[in-house]
């Protein structure tokens, strides 16, 4: 993919983010339910008869537990695992949002408040200053699922966006599956290689300017 450069100092506020993906996941809205992002995936992976209906019942329990906008928080994008981890049904999402920040609040301060509420690490994303901490266990059931949804993995990262105080930015990387499955991954270690693969993914992130120029702390000339 062709990128154009903008240094940090004379780019502005960031008006975008981009991330690279792996094989294998598939972008729905962010704000979209649950079904109308089921049956985009199922458009853009080309399925058809018994392959959508596995792919449907594989995959509409994760998409049903991604979070849910409100309380000043807007979702971008969702990137959905095409399918499950091979032998299993455990699946994976990525969700980015933008969370608000109440007037006269400190980005920063709400940063480190959140890091000692959920027990979080101090981070970096794209040169902005983040937390991020992780949880598990937490059983959901969404309406209109004939079962739970475990959440096996959840790393939740927030981020100072590049030039804005008044927004931070939101992932929630999510491994989970039907509580039916839970004898899949006995050890963990499907879960724990899916929530590694999340996190670098986390890593790729950058900030966009108004023209879709990447900013970065590199010399552009």
């Amino acid at each position: 993919m062709s990128r154009t450069f903008v240094h940090r100092s004379v780019s502005g506020a960031a008006r975008s983010y981009s991330l690279v993906l792996p094989a294998g996941f598939v972008r729905v809205g962010g704000s979209w339910s649950a079904e109308t992002a089921l049956s985009e995936a199922v458009a853009q992976l080309g399925l058809e008869d018994d392959a959508a209906t596995v792919f449907r019942r594989q995959a509409r329990p994760l998409l049903g537990a991604m979070p849910a906008a409100g309380d000043g928080l807007r979702l971008l994008d969702s990137y959905v695992l095409a399918g499950t981890w091979p032998g299993t049904r455990i699946s994976a999402t990525i969700t980015c949002g933008v969370a608000d920040v109440p007037p006269a609040v400190d980005p920063d301060t709400t940063l480190m408040n959140r890091a000692v509420r959920h027990g979080g690490s101090i981070t970096a994303v794209a040169g902005e200053p983040a937390v991020t901490w992780t949880d598990s266990g937490e059983v959901i059931s969404p309406p209109g699922l004939p079962s739970p949804v475990t959440v096996l993995r959840r790393r939740t990262t927030l981020s100072r966006i590049h030039g804005l105080a008044s927004h931070l930015f939101v992932v929630v990387a999510t491994v989970g599956g039907d509580v039916r499955d839970a004898d899949d991954d006995p050890d963990g270690t499907i879960a724990d290689a899916l929530a590694d693969l999340l996190g670098a993914v986390v890593e790729t992130i950058r900030w966009l300017d108004r023209d879709g120029s990447t900013i970065t702390d590199r010399a552009t000339a």
